[in-house]
């Protein structure tokens, strides 16, 4: 994550000291932040998690508005760039 280039993403985990999921998510880079997308039932988890290793960096973690999963799948429909 650490070498993202603004205007990348990755996909990411987030494990338990012991190996076990506590959250799938995309990194976005932005020129000043990173955004985490995830499914929110699995945010507070995430938050919980990560604020352990804010103790030495000078980071914050900020929650965004909620947006509900968009996605598309498929040829695309006559008439319709690809």
């Amino acid at each position: 994550v650490a070498r993202l280039a603004a205007g990348w993403w990755m996909d990411a985990a987030h494990l338990t000291a012991q190996g076990r999921i506590v959250a799938d998510l995309r990194v976005h880079a932005d020129a000043d932040c990173l955004w985490l997308d995830l499914f929110g039932h699995r945010k507070r988890a995430l938050i919980e998690g990560l604020e352990k290793f804010l103790v030495a960096a000078d980071l914050a973690i900020t929650e965004a508005a909620l947006r509900p999963p968009t996605g598309l799948a498929g040829p695309a429909p006559p008439g319709v760039p690809a």
